[in-house]
């Protein structure tokens, strides 16, 4: 009613305890598709492995299945390359990628060996996206990602949002911003 209408398009899971079994998770889910309530349902930070067996187990019981996967993707933090994308690939799912800026580092927000500013994310949750990927690897690459975005006549932020999206398995790349200004 919140949202003003009748149905949720892509219902998110986003973690499933592995202590939690396939079929008390898909089967509730399975019936709000049923009843029209959801449309598509997806999972978030779960391993491809894990996946599968969500897909054999709606195979089974002729459930809805899983459409997409959420899961951290950006030029800095590429894990997912390993086997989420090739997963992707091959089953016909649908990756979509959050934090796909770094958390703000491929923004400009944050400088190599410089204080977070006042307000911004890392200054308000220290322990969060920006100061676990802050490293000598991420203090180096990003002046570099943005020398080559402006010889190339772009931002850093656009090349790193093409660049997630020129992967055919990413169906949305999810930013965040909290100022008109950003967008």
């Amino acid at each position: 009613r919140k949202l003003k209408t009748d149905h949720i398009d892509l219902f998110q899971v986003h973690y499933a305890s592995p202590s939690v079994p396939h079929e008390e998770l898909i089967g509730p889910l399975d019936e709000l598709v049923q009843q029209g309530k959801v449309r598509y349902i997806g999972n978030c930070n779960t391993a491809s492995w894990r996946t599968l067996e969500e897909f054999q187990t709606s195979e089974q019981h002729g459930w809805a299945r899983f459409q997409s996967t959420q899961n951290h993707y950006s030029l800095l933090y590429r894990h997912v390359e390993l086997e989420i994308l090739p997963f992707c690939r091959k089953y016909g799912f649908s990756l979509i990628a959050y934090f796909p800026l770094g958390g703000g580092w491929l923004t400009g927000t944050y400088r190599p060996g410089q204080p977070p500013p006042a307000g911004s994310r890392a200054d308000k949750v220290p322990t969060g996206i920006v100061t676990r990927l802050r490293s000598d690897r991420v203090d180096s690459l990003v002046p570099k990602l943005e020398a080559w975005a402006g010889e190339h006549g772009h931002t850093i932020v656009e090349l790193a949002i093409a660049w997630v999206l020129s992967h055919p398995e990413v169906a949305v790349a999810l930013t965040g911003f909290d100022r008109p200004e950003h967008v």
